[in-house]
């Protein structure tokens, strides 16, 4: 099945909220659900952060936070750091900014040079819906550029070979920590089969620039 263009890429998750509104993302149809789910990924994060000596970070950017699910877990787990949330959906972000009102929402598919480098990247089932190449070596790119020295990245993404939804890449562990290297280096890999986050299996990533 051909994969979504970049164009067709944003257009594609702009008429999926048009369409669904808050329960837009992934296969849910109920708003409850989305936020429901959100909690499930959350804890994965938790868990896979709690593995590894990773100090409280002072700026958090959080890569297609879409409505804020995670955000809003982010924000109060850490109250004392910025937070910002970048998505390419307006409609999402409108949801985010009334769901974590002390973030800042970016309408963006990378990390753009107006924000602050970050010193924790995260990322929630973002980047396995970057289909078109060149936007996603583009994402990979600001994320290894524009996040601080010593930096740490999270991402906890789909983790099963082979043909996907045209909305869905090809991509798992390996491919990410061949991507992010040799910026970052992979510290913690935690695994999870079909349905014990979602119908699909997952993994999170938590990586940190720079190695030791």
């Amino acid at each position: 099945m051909s994969k979504l263009s970049g164009v067709k890429y944003v257009r594609y998750w702009h008429d999926r909220h048009a369409k669904d509104g808050a329960a837009y993302v992934g296969n849910i149809h109920k708003p409850e659900d989305v936020w429901k789910q959100g909690e499930r990924f959350w804890q994965a994060i938790v868990n896979a952060i709690e593995a590894v000596s990773m100090p409280d970070p002072t700026h958090i950017v959080e890569l297609g936070c879409g409505v804020g699910r995670i955000t809003r877990l982010l924000a109060a787990r850490w109250p004392k750091a910025r937070v910002t949330g970048i998505d390419i959906t307006p409609g999402a972000l409108a949801t985010a900014r009334i769901q974590v009102p002390e973030a800042k929402f970016i309408n963006n598919y990378r990390i753009p040079f107006s924000v602050a480098a970050p010193d924790l990247v995260v990322t929630c089932t973002c980047l396995q819906h970057i289909t078109d190449p060149e936007v996603y070596a583009d994402a990979v790119r600001s994320i290894k550029q524009r996040s601080k020295r010593k930096a740490w990245l999270v991402m906890l993404e789909n983790n099963r070979p082979g043909p996907r939804a045209k909305h869905m890449a090809e991509r798992v562990v390996e491919d990410y920590q061949e991507d992010f290297s040799p910026e970052f280096e992979v510290r913690s890999v935690i695994e999870y089969g079909s349905r014990e986050l979602d119908k699909e299996p997952h993994a999170v990533i938590v990586a940190r620039k720079g190695g030791n």
